[in-house]
């Protein structure tokens, strides 16, 4: 019953100066929100580039030739698939593209692993399989959903035969099921494609030497899966070999697949997901110390306002305390008074602090283009952060307490 009743006693303090309460609550309320805000970040983006690896292709690295090099060919995606020394094993897959034809959908020449790498799976029907390379096998292609609309338009093209160049047609043998808008909107480097930091991020890059290649078929529901043999090149040539690998491994296989091809005489480019490195990074954890150095320095800010501004509503309220002592209450009364406006001003801080950090983390997501960034709400950081910013509080409550109670009640009412 007496904590209760000093429990309103300090609210209602708190409530006759609102403004200066909250202007006094800050330093908590920020400590709270800056120890919450990276922390939200953080491991909402870690689960999420867990969560999403698939959709948006984590582990894919898509291999180039230079321009002016010797292009890559079929031998080097079969070097590849032989594996690279120190990882696990990865899948590989070829690719020859023409796009040539404005009306038509875009042909890729690929392998039986080509649906797989990419992340595609199959609705209806089957992918392409080895015996479709085979010399005189019929020609046979697999459909993407928007090629299977443009193809056959409100039916199912499934068993029929389409025409898909000049001089080609071939028996639809399977359709790929739509991929979701996430996959479609992420590139290469997992960038979203769609957020209006794309264009300037890409301009960034290449002021660093990065080249933007013409890659807007891999965004697209609207291509034709191919044997490569229907599409041949000189000298067994392709335009891109894709790799699915573990997310983890991803960026330093990258440079394991083209350290493989430049063995081979080949002067491969690499993309590969920039986000995964930094989330994976021990920095990450550096930073976290740093930020919990600046949370630990709000707190302390933060108590030393509280202390310093109870102290001065001890001499304001000297005749209050007065009062109350000739009413009966005893020194630890008052200090516990004095105790309760303190853990008030620090629970009301940490409730502050815990919107404001995921406020920040919901801002700052606003601004980062890459798919695998998100945030969530980290409840073990919150609970420690709150806890501590209450404990920052009382601890900051305990001089004016002492004081408080160290008043001599016929000395305050002289005062008053």
């Amino acid at each position: 019953m007496l904590i209760a009743s000093n429990l309103r006693l300090a609210f209602r303090s708190l409530l006759r100066t609102p403004v200066r309460s909250f202007l006094v609550l800050q330093g908590i309320a920020w400590g709270v929100g800056i120890a919450i805000f990276p922390a939200a970040v953080l491991e909402g983006s870690r689960a999420a580039a867990v969560r999403r690896a698939e959709e948006t292709g984590t582990g894919r690295i898509s291999l180039l030739a230079e321009p002016g090099s010797r292009p890559l060919d079929l031998e080097d995606a079969a070097a590849l698939r032989r594996g690279v020394e120190g990882f696990q094993h990865f899948e590989a897959a070829p690719f020859r593209v023409r796009q040539d034809e404005v009306l038509l959908p875009v042909l890729l020449g690929t392998d039986v692993s080509g649906a797989a790498v990419r992340g595609q799976k199959i609705a209806r029907g089957r992918y392409l399989a080895a015996s479709d390379e085979a010399s005189g096998a019929p020609a046979v292609c697999v459909l993407e959903p928007g090629a299977a609309e443009a193809l056959a338009p409100g039916g199912d093209p499934l068993g029929k035969k389409v025409p898909l160049r000049e001089g080609l047609e071939a028996e639809v043998v399977g359709v790929l099921a739509p991929r979701s808008a996430r996959t479609l909107a992420t590139d290469d480097f997992g960038l979203e494609t769609g957020h209006f930091l794309h264009a300037r991020v890409w301009k960034m890059l290449n002021a660093f030497g990065v080249a933007r290649p013409d890659d807007g078929w891999k965004r697209t529901d609207a291509c034709v899966h191919l044997p490569l043999r229907l599409l041949p090149r000189e000298k067994d040539a392709v335009d891109w070999i894709l790799v699915s690998a573990l997310p983890q491994e991803a960026p330093a296989l990258a440079d394991g697949l083209r350290a493989a091809l430049l063995s081979r005489g080949a002067q491969p480019v690499a993309y590969a997901n920039l986000v995964w490195p930094v989330l994976a990074s021990d920095r990450i954890e550096q930073y976290m110390l740093l930020k919990d150095a600046l949370v630990l320095a709000c707190l302390a800010m933060g108590s030393v306002v509280i202390a310093n501004v109870m102290l001065l509503s001890l001499l304001e309220r000297t005749g209050e305390i007065a009062v109350r002592r000739a009413e009966g209450a005893t020194r630890g009364d008052i200090a516990l008074q004095f105790l309760a406006e303190a853990g008030a001003l620090g629970v009301a801080g940490a409730g502050l602090g815990v919107p404001l950090g995921m406020g920040l983390a919901w801002v700052r997501i606003q601004f980062i283009p890459y798919s695998l960034f998100d945030f969530t709400f980290p409840a073990r950081t919150a609970s420690a952060a709150a806890a501590v910013g209450v404990a920052a509080a009382l601890l900051a409550g305990i001089l004016p307490a002492r004081r408080a109670a160290r008043l001599d009640p016929a000395e305050a009412l002289r005062e008053a």
